[in-house]
């Protein structure tokens, strides 16, 4: 004879298991990681390796062919064509990049506020972001012509060999206002110019908007630079930029690199930044 197998209530339930859990030192440790998630270890690397395939993988998206014919494999960035009365702001090398995210409870210093050091590991975050998208055309720089100095004192034109890389130089942070335990706050980054081996980066960590009017604070602003490497060579930033497509090409004159010009006379070509250049040549390579 078949006997009714009697399941257990939800409060039989919640008495014999679930209330023990909640009383025991797990539950304690759960609810302090949720609540801390973002210092666990292991997120700062998930969420840097998201925001840079994110944002490397839809600026792939939005490539094109190079118009050049020395490389059917080369791609270069999409840049609609500009308007004489648009801002150099409304070009896209200069559209900035944003994060979103809050101070976690072990981000807090005795002062019961953000400690100095933990903006950083934010910055690494919104700075990659940033220069994933800026990088992604040409990177890793296999299909594109670099300008160097070869050890003949030449200079020199040619697809290069070796290792891409995008290296850190320096960063530079000034601390405006302090942030309590879960702030909510954006971290800003654009690119601010070039010269001759630096490209400039600015990243601000700005509060959210309390009402409509009102200006977002600042808390803190920041101030870096990057360089980047194929192999042992360093990549010029204008040259990167322009054979990525983000600015129009300039006449190539290996000559003046010498320091200078053609006639063997003057100091050659000077250091240019990416806010002059992009307003001389009305904003961009022109494209569709």
């Amino acid at each position: 004879m078949d006997t009714a197998v009697e399941w257990p209530t939800a409060p039989a339930l919640f008495t014999a298991h679930i209330l023990p859990f909640l009383s025991s030192w797990w539950a304690v440790a759960l609810l302090f990681a949720i609540a801390n998630y973002k210092s666990m270890p292991g997120v700062w690397t998930a969420r840097t390796w998201y925001h840079l395939t994110t944002a490397f993988r839809g600026e792939l998206r939005r490539t094109v062919s190079s118009p050049s014919t020395d490389s059917p494999k080369r791609k270069v960035a999409f840049v609609k064509k500009s308007k004489p009365s648009d801002s150099i702001r409304q070009h896209p090398l200069f559209r900035p990049e944003a994060i979103s995210t809050h101070v976690a409870l072990l981000e807090i210093d005795f002062n019961l506020h953000k400690s100095n050091s933990t903006y950083f590991t934010d910055l690494d975050v919104g700075r990659i972001k940033l220069m994933a998208r800026i990088m992604a055309p040409a990177w890793p720089l296999d299909n594109m012509p670099i300008e160097y100095k070869g050890r003949d004192g030449a200079w020199k034109r040619e697809k290069v060999k070796g290792r891409a890389a995008l290296i850190l130089g320096a960063t530079y942070t000034s601390f405006r206002h302090e942030m309590g335990a879960y702030i909510s706050y954006d971290v800003e980054s654009r690119i601010l110019g070039w010269d001759s081996r630096w490209i400039y980066v600015g990243s601000w960590f700005v509060g959210k908007r309390q009402s409509t009017g009102q200006p977002k604070q600042i808390f803190a602003s920041s101030l870096s630079k990057y360089i980047i490497k194929k192999g042992r060579i360093t990549v010029q930033p204008d040259l990167f930029l322009t054979e990525s497509g983000w600015i129009p090409a300039r006449p190539v004159d290996l000559s003046s690199r010498t320091g200078k010009d053609c006639n063997g006379k003057g100091d050659g070509v000077s250091n240019s930044t990416l806010a002059a250049e992009s307003e001389r040549n009305g904003g961009g390579r022109r494209m569709g």
